[in-house]
């Protein structure tokens, strides 16, 4: 299990100063996922024992019983509100499915639909399955770019949005553990260049032993992660070189 210690991570908001009036631009919802791989992937680094498999497999089996039922609802749920906040921002946001998921066979959304699951991963149903660009995300302005060029249309003021919205375990006292919500929201230019960071965060119900994933705990550490938004200075992003 990863275990993260609170106060390592920090809800932030970055804004460039070509994007200070975001309803000037036609954001493309390019990916929206939930990602709860770093809750239930029980694999560690080196080489288990025959005896640590088989313990890492029951945790992982006992996690993915308590999450599976609920990871579609939470995810559909709080991406929409997710939606409703971009909207008070400013953000004038589409889908186009037919675009951004061309590329994507047949057999290939099937397979999605098969292991999300077992992957821990939800995508919303008119994104990509397998663009993401996240506050974790390392890519050069240069990638980025080759990245969206696809969806790039020869008009002016486009911008394409992705957003995460990951669910970790994180130890809140000696003997207490709780859900972390972090929830990142990227928006990017024709070029690459970032015009949009976002980053909330929030906690589930604390517990001891086991990890509380109940729907109202997760939706408690959802609505704390929205909230940390509105308390944060506003940065101004400032341009790099690609």
């Amino acid at each position: 299990m990863l275990f993260l210690l609170i106060g390592c991570i920090t809800p932030f908001k970055k804004v460039s100063a070509d994007f200070q009036n975001p309803a000037e631009y036609d954001i493309l919802l390019v990916t929206a996922m939930v990602d709860t791989q770093r809750v239930i992937s029980t694999t560690p680094i080196t080489k288990p024992s025959i005896g640590e498999a088989v313990v890492a497999g029951i945790i992982e089996g006992v996690e993915a019983a308590r999450l599976y039922p609920i990871l579609d609802e939470f995810s559909a749920d709080s991406t929409a509100q997710l939606q409703n906040i971009w909207m008070q921002e400013g953000f004038q946001v589409r889908t186009d499915s037919e675009l951004v998921q061309r590329d994507i066979s047949e057999k290939r959304r099937e397979f999605h639909r098969e292991i999300k699951h077992i992957e821990g991963l939800w995508y919303h149903p008119e994104g990509s399955g397998y663009l993401r660009i996240d506050n974790y995300s390392l890519s050069s302005q240069k990638v980025r770019a080759r990245w969206i060029s696809d969806f790039n249309h020869p008009k002016e003021k486009e911008a394409f949005l992705f957003s995460t919205i990951t669910v970790q375990e994180v130890q809140t006292g000696l003997f207490s553990k709780a859900p972390m919500i972090i929830v990142d929201t990227v928006v990017v230019g024709e070029e690459g260049e970032y015009l949009y960071q976002a980053r909330g965060i929030g906690y589930g119900y604390p517990s001891r032993f086991a990890i509380d994933y109940r729907r109202e705990s997760l939706d408690y550490g959802f609505r704390e992660a929205l909230d940390s938004l509105t308390e944060v200075e506003i940065e101004i992003i400032k341009p790099k070189k690609k």
